[in-house]
């Protein structure tokens, strides 16, 4: 039997509209971007883990973890 199997990473970026940043307080449009690891069979995605996302000012540029319902209302507005 022959299996073929492999990981990759993932990085995906959206920009988000305009909000008020946490860390400078300013307005500006922040930038969401999900990464994480994926394990393939054959060539087919099976399992996406350590998944997590990032918000980024463009304005001051700091950045900071956001949880997936903070990460779609940014991408809302």
């Amino acid at each position: 039997m022959f299996l073929l199997f492999g990981m990759n990473s993932i990085h995906r970026t959206s920009m988000a509209g305009p909000s008020t940043c946490r860390f400078c307080g300013r307005r500006a449009l922040q930038e969401v971007s999900e990464h994480g690891t994926r394990l393939t069979v054959f060539f087919v995605p099976v399992w996406t883990f350590g998944r997590g996302r990032r918000v980024t000012c463009s304005a001051c540029g700091r950045q900071g973890s956001v949880g997936r319902r903070e990460a779609a209302a940014l991408s809302r507005t």
